[in-house]
């Protein structure tokens, strides 16, 4: 059986920079499976890029923000908590005047849990709380930001706070 390519319709007139979304996502889907093998480093690397290849794209504020986001996760469990920290402020920012609850209390549910590793805790207890009050409906995040809140308010000194929270 022999296989052959049929001569192309038109000419092939992609441009580079008609490929960087695709460029972006990827390098951002390479970070996601990288981080799920447990190859921190080259999944930092690869949502690094992304971030950069987002960065010089007009209107991709969310997706910067989630790939921000991620990365904040990425240098956490890579024990890069001042990075961590930077790069999730950075994702809520980003997300602070853009309509997108969901992304912004995930982005806030992430900040807050790296506030609470650095032994912010009080921060962290404001930033899980206002992550919970994005969303109206229970969802991960929602729960997550509440788990947040009641390990941030635990740690306070406040338990009865804590139970409440969750």
């Amino acid at each position: 059986l022999a296989i052959t390519a049929a001569a192309p319709a038109a000419p092939f007139t992609t441009t580079s920079a008609q490929l960087r979304p695709a460029l972006a996502e990827t390098l951002h889907n390479l970070g996601a499976a990288l981080g799920s093998c447990g190859l921190l480093k080259p999944a930092i690397e690869a949502t690094t890029a992304a971030v950069a290849v987002l960065q010089s794209l007009p209107e991709t504020t969310i997706k910067q923000a989630e790939a921000l986001s991620n990365l904040s996760v990425l240098r956490s469990i890579d024990g890069d908590h001042e990075g961590a920290r930077g790069a999730a402020e950075a994702a809520v920012m980003l997300l602070a005047d853009q309509d997108a609850p969901a992304e912004h209390a995930h982005a806030l549910s992430n900040l807050s849990a790296v506030l609470y590793t650095l032994g912010c805790h009080q921060r962290a207890a404001l930033v899980a709380r206002e992550a919970a009050d994005i969303l109206a409906t229970p969802s991960s995040t929602k729960m997550m930001a509440l788990f947040n809140l009641g390990l941030a308010r635990a740690a306070t000194g406040s338990p009865t706070e804590a139970i409440a929270a969750l």
